[in-house]
């Protein structure tokens, strides 16, 4: 069970959740292969092996943390709120209720829009904007969330 599922109010249900786009793993991915690299490397390398081999370990593990990390981010729209938490042990959580948001638009690149993703932007009383970043079809997404906030 998730943690947004677990802090539902009465009457409150999850009627859309946004997916990360692969994108979003690109960057910890190509520190995980750069670590791999200089492991290779370090099996020829002569004088600086423990050097290489350190710089190696730290690369793939921080990729590996950067993954992990992206595992947990939940994004939705409730019948009730728009809420986005990040947090593995540490929760860090950015809600805005379905009554206060005064508008949602579509931040796309380029690339963005060659390989489906964006990101969603809440904008609310009060609160500035709630980014759900890097999503998989915005467009799609957007049309959902404004019938679940306006209706």
């Amino acid at each position: 069970m998730s943690y947004i599922e677990k802090t539902l109010r009465d009457g409150e249900s999850v009627a859309a959740k946004a997916e990360l786009h692969w994108i979003n793993y690109f960057k910890s991915s190509c520190i995980i292969i750069l670590g791999v690299v200089l492991a290779i490397a370090a099996v020829g390398a002569v004088g600086m092996e423990l050097y290489v081999w350190g710089v190696a370990a730290f690369l793939v593990l921080w990729g590996a943390y950067l993954s992990v990390k992206l595992m947990f981010v939940e994004m939705v729209v409730t019948n009730k709120r728009v809420v986005v938490k990040k947090g593995i042990i540490a929760v860090d959580t950015d809600e805005l209720n379905n009554a206060k948001v005064e508008g949602i638009e579509i931040e796309q690149s380029i690339l963005g829009r060659i390989l489906g993703y964006g990101d969603v932007c809440f904008y609310g009383v009060g609160v500035g904007k709630l980014r759900f970043a890097a999503i998989k079809n915005p467009t799609e997404f957007k049309r959902t969330a404004d019938e679940l906030v306006a209706g």
